[in-house]
């Protein structure tokens, strides 16, 4: 009698968590999209808080971006493997191509020819992993500022298509390269 109440007990907690957690996450979210789904976000308002999200199943912060010969790059960590994640988006293939002000919007059915690239630092020393996205693989919203002084201002909401939901919300400044 004991063991069969303690099962119900069980699977009553198990069905209260997958009840309360939600499955279609709103923009801004902290909460990763179920593995293989993704809603399209390019209609979305962009929060106005640093980014952040998830970068290969662990927490990410934005703690410098740089943009350089048409590439954004948002990074986390000291630069160098193993303690680097990092979300690289090659924007353009034109060098001196001027941003400012431009908003670029991927739907999950395009393909921009934009590409994604994801970089996370290994675990227990194995070597640093890299992903590419490409059309129909994320969806994104991507938003610059004006810039002055070497540098922009610039708000995005990327959400990828991997089996651990990566993604960054927020705003961020980079520095021109």
């Amino acid at each position: 009698m004991k063991k069969q109440i303690l099962t119900l007990i069980l699977a009553s907690t198990v069905i209260h968590a997958q009840v309360a957690e939600p499955k279609n996450p709103v923009a801004g979210d902290d909460k990763a999209p179920a593995a293989g789904k993704l809603e399209d976000i390019s209609a979305q308002p962009i929060p106005d808080k640093p980014a952040a999200g998830k970068v290969h199943g662990r927490a990410f912060k934005v703690e410098k971006a740089t943009l350089k010969q048409g590439r954004l790059d948002l990074w986390q960590g000291g630069g160098t493997a193993p303690h680097l994640e990092k979300f690289g988006i090659q924007i353009s293939q034109k060098k001196d191509e001027n941003l400012s002000g431009q908003t670029f919007t991927v739907k999950l059915t395009e393909d921009t020819g934009i590409i994604v690239i994801l970089s996370y630092s290994g675990e227990n020393g194995e070597p640093m992993g890299n992903r590419f996205f490409m059309g129909e693989q994320y969806t994104m919203k991507l938003e610059f500022g004006t810039a002055k002084e070497g540098k922009i201002p610039g708000k995005i909401h990327l959400r990828l298509l991997d089996e651990a939901g990566s993604f960054v919300v927020g705003t961020f400044e980079a520095e021109i390269k």
